[in-house]
């Protein structure tokens, strides 16, 4: 095949060459290859991170649904219950143990006189009732008689109850040997008490303090 070479000084010559290449001879100073600027790659979509255990089916798992919370409810209330009626029994226990070792305060002076059923003339007399502890107290009585004078004795065998009564005893010396006398009485509502006494001569009358 004859062409014409633009390389050569314009002499035609013969090739073997096909006619693909011969085209190209031809159009080689001409043709320009040219390639297209990469641009960076779309970003791709985030997609949901997946266990890789051998459970996962291509589909997000779900989550098995908690317990309903009526079901623990009973159990709670329950709980709560018996908590408050425990606290409940401790509270009424400590109010009845409270007031079951519960004694009126007696401490204080108290004034009156106390007269002999077979006696017209009352004595006089004051408690000093200086210590106490729980139903137990303590003090002294000063008796003022015309005929022994002054006389200071101490209170002896004293109890009060839950109610207020009390009861002591004085030990004294008469004509006779030694006396002991015993006094009871009630609590009155403006305070003080009122009762009894008698002595070991069997002598006995009535008495009040406030």
């Amino acid at each position: 095949m004859l062409f014409f070479s633009p390389y050569s000084s314009g002499t035609l010559f013969a090739t073997p060459f096909s006619s693909v290449t011969l085209l190209f001879a031809l159009f080689e100073p001409c043709l320009t290859i040219q390639i297209p600027a990469v641009s960076s790659p779309l970003p791709l979509p985030s997609l949901p991170y997946y266990s890789s255990s051998s459970s996962w089916n291509r589909t997000s798992q779900v989550s098995s649904p908690p317990p309903p919370l009526s079901a623990s409810r009973p159990v709670h209330s329950k709980t709560r219950l018996l908590i408050l009626t425990g606290l409940l029994l401790v509270l009424i226990f400590g109010i009845g143990v409270l007031f079951y070792n519960h004694y009126p305060n007696i401490q204080g002076t108290y004034s009156g006189s106390f007269r002999f059923s077979t006696s017209s003339i009352p004595t006089q007399m004051t408690l000093y009732i200086t210590q106490q502890n729980q139903q137990r107290f303590e003090g002294t009585c000063t008796t003022v008689d015309s005929l022994f004078g002054t006389t200071t004795f101490t209170l002896e065998h004293n109890t009060v109850d839950r109610s207020g009564n009390i009861q002591f005893a004085l030990t004294g010396t008469n004509l006779a040997a030694i006396t002991i006398i015993t006094f009871i009485g009630t609590s009155q509502s403006g305070g003080g008490w009122k009762g009894t006494f008698s002595d070991t001569n069997g002598n006995q009358g009535t008495w009040s303090v406030s």
